[in-house]
């Protein structure tokens, strides 16, 4: 329960404070009143102190609403939620190399953590962070592609493809952080190559003047 909880985090991290949220609950007893934890604590040794509810312009704030935001593709309100752009870390790996031989070539971003939450499917105004420290401008384009396993019916995996904007080098296998600041557009297939690149253009544009108008 809620004592054996803080009972351990005293024994193994020598905790002598816990700021908890002003309506988090922990222990599978799950206590109703902030009084009850503080008194628990006094017993432990262990001071815990209520932090207030946020009433701020982005008020309410949770981690759910947070989630929800970005499920639903709704960027600039998790930014005003987290006082930061929304980011994801990863390693580039290797891709299907369409963007190249259209003329944008895009990173394929693998997430460094692979339980970390994904945006909506679509296609963003973003930072992209490359491997020599430089914040640069882009647009990061979130898919599902379809994957067939043998023996099973196969499945879908994400795809998170960065073009940064202005950009040549060789990042393959190097870590690059993506910050997303504006859905663009919802997901879509094309007819062909040419209708692809001519969207590609247009996405670019828009990126370039969300993020111009930014900065970075």
């Amino acid at each position: 329960g809620a004592e054996e909880f803080l009972r351990t985090l005293k024994k193994r991290y020598a905790i002598d404070a816990l700021v908890l949220g002003f309506n988090n609950r922990f222990g599978h007893d799950r206590l109703e009143g902030m009084e009850q934890y503080r008194s628990i604590g006094e017993r432990v040794g262990v001071d815990v102190i209520p932090a207030p509810e946020y009433r701020g312009d982005a008020a309410p704030i949770s981690s759910s609403i947070i989630r929800r935001y970005l499920t639903d593709g709704r960027v600039e309100d998790a930014t005003r939620a987290l006082g930061a752009h929304y980011s994801l870390a990863g390693r580039v790996v290797e891709g299907k190399r369409l963007g190249r031989t259209l003329g944008f070539p895009t990173a394929n971003l693998m997430p460094s953590a692979p339980e970390q939450l994904v945006p909506k499917t679509g296609a963003y105004a973003a930072y992209v962070t490359t491997p020599d420290g430089v914040r640069r401008c882009g647009v990061v384009n979130i898919g599902y592609r379809p994957t067939v396993s043998e023996g099973d019916a196969g499945g879908h995996v994400i795809s998170i493809e960065a073009h940064i904007i202005d950009f040549v080098g060789y990042i393959y296998d190097e870590e690059i952080r993506v910050e997303f600041v504006k859905y663009l557009r919802p997901e879509r297939r094309f007819p062909n190559t040419d209708k692809l690149a001519a969207q590609v253009k247009d996405d670019i544009a828009a990126a370039r003047k969300c993020l111009g108008k930014q900065g970075a």
